[in-house]
């Protein structure tokens, strides 16, 4: 049994293995709440925005994207930084004035993260 995620199909090629395991970019912004009375207390996907909301005290972590391209972990490229700026649009069109959602040229600190999350080709059935 293997299970490094994202990393289980190059580790597998190394020994003559074929898995069908593909590296999904996801991003994230945390974001300092400014309204905690109106910040949700449970953690949610919101269809209608493609947002998984998270709530970290006196901060909402959102999540919402995921892109096919390779093992890249930058989040200063053009694409990136557009994602990014997209999760916290949608935050504050999800709700309004809670958390601060300026960009630092604004003054306002949101912090981005990237990671990679396996992923699998649909199966027909």
């Amino acid at each position: 049994m293997v299970a490094c995620g994202s990393y289980t199909t190059p580790l597998l090629k190394s020994v003559g293995v074929h898995v069908p395991i593909y590296p999904g970019k996801g991003n994230s912004a945390t974001l300092p709440l400014l309204k905690l009375e109106r910040a949700p207390n449970v953690s949610m996907i919101d269809d209608a925005y493609k947002l998984a909301k998270s709530r970290l005290g006196n901060q909402l972590r959102v999540a919402g994207t995921i892109e096919l391209g390779g093992f890249d972990l930058a989040l200063d490229t053009p694409l990136a930084k557009k994602r990014c700026a997209m999760l916290v649009k949608r935050v504050e069109e999800a709700f309004p004035g809670v958390a601060d959602t300026r960009t630092p040229e604004e003054g306002g600190d949101p912090q981005f993260w990237t990671g990679l999350r396996p992923a699998t080709p649909p199966t027909s059935g």
